[in-house]
């Protein structure tokens, strides 16, 4: 689980834990953003800095042009959509932990 991450001093939400889902992807056809991270703290970062994010889509392996991982910024998450939320072998999802 990603610790505590600050989202801003001026927000309601100032500290969010993301759950992992490894091997799974929440197929949604509204991506927020779709960009190029190093790591998933740059993707849940990217995530945090969009007021509309609550979840992402993390890929296993980096592109093997850019280094990258591909992240899919999502303004829904499992718990809402979950008959999106499926297996797969590309994604890891993470969801902000509810409880």
């Amino acid at each position: 689980m990603i610790d505590q991450i600050e989202r801003g001093e001026s927000e309601d939400l100032h500290y969010v834990n993301f759950k992992e889902f490894f091997h799974h992807l929440l197929n949604i056809s509204q991506v927020l953003a779709t960009i190029k991270a190093q790591d998933y703290f740059q993707c849940a970062f990217g995530c945090l800095a969009n007021k509309a994010c609550f979840s992402f889509n993390f890929a296993v392996l980096p592109d093997n042009k850019t280094g990258r991982h591909v992240c899919h910024l999502l303004a829904t998450d499992k718990y809402s959509h979950s008959s999106g939320f499926v297996l797969s072998q590309e994604f890891h999802h993470y969801a902000i932990s509810v409880g």
